[in-house]
């Protein structure tokens, strides 16, 4: 049995996965106690990240907590102290502009532990593309598709859709920098995640 410490990026009411993809990407396969912290704008009990940081600091495990944090997250990555063992990151990714894509891989990075792993679900651009080249646009079917693909490439603002994302192209924006190893072969292609499997789930492991 082990303990570990666990960051919910972007979470709202999405929870972290622990299934045994996790496990073995972290080589443990009996999870005990977790110390999650949440971060999002939505949340109504929370927690100043300074008292979550003096939990965190002095937490060993014996009992799992769990701490909503209100914040930015560029300004939480930022300021944040300590590391984690695990960052899940789903359905946020896409929102990052290109332009902002490698500073926040680079915070991303300051607050996970060597060896730790980044678990990513994304929109699969290449899986929308075959959707859009294959797509019958007179079938019975064809709006109800549509509402799919095309939330799942743009979205409406405010909450747009900033960056696209394949395997190739999450191997190449994690590694760019020389912090994180992404192993293409352990993505999963076709990940159904709340109802739609148009999704690419990667996991990037920090070196």
């Amino acid at each position: 049995m082990i303990d570990i410490s666990v960051l919910n990026v972007a979470a709202g009411k999405i929870k972290p996965i622990y299934d045994q993809a996790v496990k073995d990407k972290l080589g443990q396969q009996n999870i005990q106690d977790i110390f999650l912290v949440n971060v999002d704008h939505k949340f109504f009990n929370i927690t100043p990240i300074p008292e979550v940081e003096n939990i965190h600091l002095n937490w060993f495990g014996g009992e799992s907590k769990s701490y909503n944090c209100v914040c930015d997250i560029y300004k939480f990555l930022e300021m944040y102290s300590y590391k984690f063992d695990l960052v899940t990151i789903y359905r946020f990714l896409e929102h990052i502009p290109l332009s902002r894509l490698l500073y926040f891989i680079y915070c991303l990075s300051t607050v996970v532990k060597p060896g730790g792993i980044v678990d990513c679900i994304v929109p699969d651009a290449s899986i929308l593309a075959r959707r859009i080249i294959n797509e019958k646009v007179y079938s019975l079917n064809f709006q109800s598709e549509d509402i799919i693909t095309t939330t799942e490439l743009v979205n409406e603002p405010p909450d747009s859709h900033a960056s696209i994302w394949t395997k190739l192209r999450a191997k190449y924006y994690f590694e760019l920098e020389g912090r994180f190893e992404v192993i293409t072969n352990d993505a999963i292609c076709n990940y159904n995640f709340d109802g739609r499997d148009i999704y690419l789930r990667f996991f990037a492991k920090r070196l």
